[in-house]
């Protein structure tokens, strides 16, 4: 399964856990850095 997000280019996932995903992205607007947990 491939994560989308509209706004956000995800680029690596950082950790995975029962019940938790976390990814490091990119927001498409500014291009900061941003962490997102799913």
């Amino acid at each position: 399964m491939t994560i989308q997000l509209p706004g956000y280019q995800i680029k690596q996932k950082l950790y995975e856990g029962t019940r938790t995903l976390v990814y490091r992205g990119i927001r498409a607007t500014d291009s900061q850095t941003v962490v997102l947990k799913f």
